[in-house]
């Protein structure tokens, strides 16, 4: 006969790590169905911060897609191929949305619909292309982080080993932060919407892209940094804001623009907050970002 022998501490700390998971992986599975809500706005200028907001919850969603495919545990083939997945599961419930946004909006002004199943599936393919497209371009420079700078390792007892530490910079710090500044006023000079011509358009994609990546960069030390996170996630919402500022400066003029600030403030504001809440819960199941530099130190000295 076997004894009824009860799990080791260990092992209850490893189920409970792997439930708190499987909750975040659900609550996102129901947060996608999010923007099929802006069918619910009325088509007025007075509500554009709010659709804006509700479309901006698929790029949050993205952003830890690519997280994960950069930073996740894992081969990397199946990392990638389960983000890839999961892009294509935003993709339908982006799609669904349009599809009835345009649906409402076709019938207050009494255009003619068209078939809906050409326009959805026209919309699906649009959206899975773009979203693939983001996650490839923001996974490659978590790929970049995880072979030179950081790895996402799972740090016994993180909560009581963990300290306030010293904030230090280096001249090549402040070198770093000033170029990364000098290219956001660069693009936004170039972004503005004063010429129309093909350069403005690339530079505006290549603000939104360095902005947006920006973003969760901060969004990932601030919550998966070693020591303290209060003041760290308190900065992170602070350059959201002040980048959203930036992009409204570029997306228009005139009466609209007014309505572009908030708006755009609320897309960099919404998919942070998305992503540092994810990722809090990952810490609190014990996860760090540690520096290549400690990993290197801890697998000397464990051989």
């Amino acid at each position: 006969m076997h004894e009824n022998v009860p799990p080791d501490t260990e092992t209850m700390c490893h189920m409970a790590i792997i439930r708190r998971l499987r909750w975040l992986v659900a609550s996102h599975l129901l947060l996608a169905v999010v923007p099929t809500a802006v069918c619910l706005v009325p088509g007025d200028i007075r509500f554009l911060p709010l659709l804006w907001a509700l479309s901006s919850v698929a790029l949050g969603q993205m952003m830890l897609l690519s997280f994960w495919a950069g930073l996740g545990a894992g081969r990397a083939i199946w990392r990638f191929f389960s983000a890839l997945m999961g892009c294509t599961y935003l993709a339908i419930w982006q799609s669904l949305g349009s599809m009835l946004w345009d649906k409402v909006q076709g019938e207050a002004e009494a255009v003619t619909p068209t078939n809906p199943l050409t326009a959805f599936i026209d919309e699906l393919l649009s959206a899975v292309v773009m979203n693939c497209a983001v996650l490839l371009l923001f996974a490659a420079m978590f790929l970049v982080v995880r072979r030179w700078f950081s790895e996402l390792r799972l740090v016994p007892d993180a909560g009581k080993t963990s300290s306030p530490g010293r904030v230090q910079y280096s001249i090549l710090n402040i070198l770093v932060i000033t170029a990364v500044v000098a290219l956001l006023l660069g693009l936004t000079r170039s972004a503005r919407p004063a010429t129309g011509t093909d350069w403005q358009k690339v530079a505006a994609y290549a603000l939104a892209f360095v902005a947006f990546l920006i973003d969760e960069l901060c969004a990932v030390w601030a919550a998966l940094g070693t020591g303290r996170i209060r003041w760290r996630v308190f900065l992170v919402f602070l350059v959201a804001s002040l980048l959203g500022l930036l992009l409204s400066i570029t997306a228009g003029h005139g009466a609209l623009a007014w309505w572009l600030v908030p708006s755009w403030i609320l897309v960099s504001l919404v998919p942070i907050a998305i992503v540092v809440t994810s990722l809090l819960v990952v810490r609190a199941c014990g996860y760090r970002l540690v520096p290549k530099s400690s990993v290197a130190t801890v697998n000397g000295g464990t051989r």
